[in-house]
């Protein structure tokens, strides 16, 4: 696995997942500890996926330190902590589903993936809740649309839109609108600057 591979979000969950490790007093960096740095980070694209599936992040978050707290304690000699197979395994599935759709750089969304597929406590806290590698997938897909991470920094958005704006369209087709009066002009002129084919980039205000 490549490092430089990770998009700024994956490294800053990767080094919350060292931290978490350490101080849990384990041996080495597990996928465990990357799924409570996931969870407890507040990394909405995560919770928005685990809740269209239908679970709890924080039931999740709840059950990933418990897996943490059961797990045996080693006494470090002070020396950095290095990541276990099982974590570099995580890393490079989430790096080869990366490459599959076509982004540049893996993404948190990429790391969920790849521990629901893990055979330990990070698999298993995902699994019993139905947070399946497919359910993952299918809902991830279906928010991003046609989006790609090109760039280390990019993030998908998703329901920012719905959390910031308001979608006119629904309303009017709710009758929730109040009808225009008075303004045929004003919506004519609005008309035609929607409808252009050049020089297509407008700022309603009001």
């Amino acid at each position: 696995m490549r490092i430089d591979k990770l998009a700024v979000t994956s490294r800053e969950a990767l080094q919350t997942a060292i931290g978490i490790a350490g101080d849990a007093e384990a041996g080495a960096v597990e996928p465990i500890h990357l799924l409570a740095a996931l969870l407890g980070g507040g990394e909405r694209n995560i919770s928005v996926i685990i809740e269209r599936i239908g679970a709890e992040p924080a039931a999740l978050a709840r059950a990933a330190q418990e897996a943490i707290d059961g797990a045996p304690k080693v006494t470090g000699d002070g020396t950095q902590m290095g990541l276990s197979r099982d974590m570099v395994r995580v890393l490079e599935r989430a790096e080869k589903l990366a490459a599959k759709m076509e982004d540049n750089f893996v993404v948190t969304e990429h790391l969920l993936m790849a521990l629901a597929e893990d055979k330990g406590d990070a698999g298993r806290v995902l699994r019993d809740a139905g947070v399946t590698p497919e359910r993952i997938q299918e809902v991830y897909q279906e928010l991003r649309g046609d989006d790609r991470v090109m760039s280390e920094n990019d993030k998908m958005q998703f329901e920012a839109l719905e959390q910031y704006g308001r979608n006119v369209c629904d309303l009017a087709r709710a009758g929730q609108l109040d009808p225009v009066i008075g303004r045929s002009e004003e919506i004519r002129r609005t008309i035609q600057v929607l409808s252009r084919r050049t020089k297509n980039n407008p700022v309603l205000i009001g």
